[in-house]
């Protein structure tokens, strides 16, 4: 594939002599505007690519995009690909590394620093060119907002937020009647539980308000104590609740739109001869 002045020149498919029969070595699978991709192309691990899988289709778009970004002027420096490599470093913890022991970590998944780099490299480029198509078509109005709620409604679940201590069967015996608030209890709080969540041990505490507890539950050779802290009822949520997850569901399938678009109008743009 075409590295753009970035990185190490691809190689071209070769051919090599065996016992005097030419075996093939690579091969030219596309060419894309004049660009070579090649077999061992698809092959490669990719950085960006949902359960690794990268089609001839995804290596298309992948250099149409690249190529595109070099119309535009906006592929990155070697700079601001280290940039990134640091960046993914540190998020990862992986900051200590020298290059030659990152890149060992690379090559036992079938990549080097070389191909890592030059896929990063082509993904900034592909971020910069969307961020440049997106910038002013993503923009969501209060207006779409509060329309997509009516035309959404999201409800909140029922749900339980509970306390649960345990006692043995003999403190149990000893303090039958004032366990529940005896003040030596440790008791561990479980947060909020949706109903289809609850233990059936525990469908007890429906019929509960909070601050009660349920009657002891006996558990091999202790008690288990269930205290409800609070409920929450099934509810419409409010758009102040929502409205931000509302914009960022909006924008997305506005930038996957634009995404699409983009990718058409380079392909009907473009010069693609299948070689496979």
């Amino acid at each position: 594939m075409k590295n753009f002045g970035l990185l190490v020149t691809t190689l071209l498919a070769t051919t090599c002599s065996v016992h005097a029969e030419r075996v093939v070595v690579d091969k030219i699978v596309a060419r894309v505007n004049g660009t070579n991709i090649l077999q061992s192309d698809l092959e490669l691990p990719r950085i960006a690519a949902e359960n690794n899988i990268f089609s001839l289709d995804d290596a298309i778009n992948d250099e149409l995009m690249a190529q595109y970004a070099a119309t535009m002027h906006v592929l990155p420096s070697m700079a601001d690909i280290d940039r990134q490599l640091l960046a993914f470093k540190t998020h990862n913890g992986l900051q200590e590394l020298s290059d030659e022991e990152f890149e060992k970590e690379l090559k036992e998944n079938g990549l080097t620093l070389i191909s890592y780099k030059q896929q990063l490299g082509r993904r900034i480029a592909a971020d910069n060119v969307k961020h440049i198509e997106m910038s002013e078509k993503i923009i969501v109005s209060a207006q779409e907002v509060e329309e997509y709620y009516q035309k959404n409604p999201e409800y909140t679940k029922e749900a339980y937020c509970l306390s649960i201590a345990t006692v043995t069967e003999e403190q149990y015996e000893e303090k039958k009647e004032s366990i529940p608030s005896d003040p030596s209890l440790i008791w561990e709080e479980h947060g909020f539980i949706e109903t289809a969540e609850l233990n059936d041990d525990y469908l007890g505490v429906k019929d509960l308000q909070p601050g009660q507890t349920m009657a002891p539950l006996h558990k091999d050779s202790s008690y288990e104590l269930v205290k409800l802290i609070d409920k929450q009822d099934m509810r419409l949520k409010t758009l102040a609740e929502r409205y931000n997850n509302i914009e960022r569901t909006i924008q997305n399938k506005r930038k996957s739109k634009i995404v699409k678009n983009l990718e058409k109008t380079l392909r009907e743009k473009a010069t693609i001869v299948y070689l496979d």
